[in-house]
């Protein structure tokens, strides 16, 4: 059996920890997902710590995940330049919360118990269930203001690495 590939940033929101498959280090931006197997192992890892995915998403056929994995580097990327503008502090773009809610329709929700939690299952094709899944956590991260938590202590963090040290 194949060791999983490891992702050094996980929370328990699912369109961040997309964002977070693409890392800085040293100025450099290094991809975390750069084939599909990379994909599927981020899927794996997700189902098994946000228990209340849809585990259907780790399914994938091959030409599913070569389908979604250019696609998801284009969602990543709005994800995090939208991100960035809410925890800067700016409005939110009326489009882009579209397009999230357009995902969500294409992927609607019927809720089922499991393992005594309710739980949210996208219906329809494995791809559309994986975006709806996406945008339905960045919709909760906005509405829920997760991401001005996100930016307080982003500021926080930077202002504790500027301190002078040894004083």
């Amino acid at each position: 059996m194949n060791k999983r590939k490891k992702f050094p940033l996980i929370s328990p929101f699912l369109s961040l920890n997309l964002v977070n498959t693409e890392v800085v280090s040293h100025g450099r931006r290094h991809e975390l997902l750069s084939e599909e197997q990379d994909l599927l192992d981020w899927l794996h890892i997700m189902c098994e710590e946000i228990p209340s995915l849809d585990k259907t998403i780790v399914t994938m056929s091959q030409i599913e995940l070569t389908e979604v994995l250019h696609l998801i580097y284009d969602f990543r990327l709005c994800l995090r330049n939208n991100f960035e503008l809410i925890a800067d502090g700016n409005a939110l773009d009326n489009k882009w919360i579209l397009s999230l809610e357009r995902n969500i329709e294409r992927a609607p929700y019927v809720f089922k118990i499991h393992a005594q939690q309710l739980v949210q299952i996208p219906i329809g094709s494995i791809v559309n269930k994986l975006f709806s899944l996406l945008s339905l956590d960045a919709l909760q991260l906005i509405s829920e203001g997760q991401l001005n938590k996100i930016r307080i202590v982003a500021r926080v963090n930077l202002h504790k690495k500027r301190l002078p040290t040894g004083q």
